[in-house]
């Protein structure tokens, strides 16, 4: 599959049945749907989204018509799968791929819209190395 929907599961989990998917190393996957006025997204959930993104390089949206109920701490997780700032190394292997996440992008905070708008890029190589002198040097500088 390239592009999956979610709409009507009553009968899964979704988080489990896309982390399955995703973590398997043939996973092809680019965008996911996931459509339910019951399904609440916290961050129990995002954590486990954020553990498949960490290793997964092919999804670019993950769009979740849900309610979010996320705490900083929740979105701090996103945003350093996104840009792992704990080393150089680290920074350049971060999630370049995935560039929409969520529902409303609003919501989200500046850092999180900010590297999802940065992997827009086509350039991948760019991308870490952009997500690198941002989260590296870019407080050594007055810019």
């Amino acid at each position: 599959f390239a592009d999956t929907d979610l709409y009507d599961y009553d009968y899964l989990n979704p988080t489990m049945v896309i982390s399955e998917f995703l973590l398997r190393p043939n996973c092809s996957m680019e965008r996911i749907l996931i459509e339910n006025q019951d399904f609440q997204l916290d961050d129990e959930k995002l954590e486990i989204f954020v553990n498949v993104l960490g290793t997964n390089h092919t999804l670019k949206e993950l769009a979740i018509d849900a309610d979010d109920t996320f705490t900083s701490n929740g979105w701090n997780k996103l945003s350093s799968v996104l840009c792992n700032a704990t080393s150089i190394g680290a920074t350049y292997e971060s999630n370049h791929t995935i560039n929409r996440f969520g529902r409303n992008p609003n919501q989200q905070p500046e850092t999180v819209r900010h590297f999802l708008e940065m992997n827009t890029h086509p350039n991948k190589q760019m991308v870490g190395r952009m997500k690198v002198i941002h989260a590296c040097f870019a407080r050594n500088f007055d810019m």
